[in-house]
């Protein structure tokens, strides 16, 4: 998308008034961050390794995201939240999205025998 800003400038030199526009055309450009869905995982007791794509920057080429966990991590059971950031030095702009990775661990069928 392209916005067009007009400018006039007024100068006053040897007492006579010379008028110019100026154009200046600015690129706005809509960057989002879009990470992935959560994941709930059932999982035998111990820790499970868990894999997702990373997030999706559209409206930019060049990505430098930090964040809490990366895919391959090992997580216990339990909720786990993980959050990524992408910063913007030239804007000033800090993007974050975030998903769950809900471990849960599953419940075997107790025996009972009595004597």
């Amino acid at each position: 998308m392209f916005t067009s800003v007009y400018y006039l400038i007024e100068s006053y030199f040897y007492y006579r008034v010379f008028l110019s526009i100026v154009t200046l055309i600015l690129l706005c450009v809509a960057v989002n961050l879009v990470c992935p869905k959560g994941q709930t995982i059932l999982t035998p007791p111990g820790n499970t390794k868990v894999n997702w794509q990373e997030p999706k920057l559209t409206g930019w080429d060049n990505t430098n995201f930090t964040s809490s966990s990366v895919s391959g991590d090992t997580f216990a059971v339990g909720s786990h939240s993980v959050t990524y950031e992408q910063w913007f030095d030239i804007n000033n702009l800090l993007l974050t999205c975030s998903f769950d990775v809900v471990i849960k661990g599953k419940q075997y069928g107790t025996c009972s025998f009595h004597l």
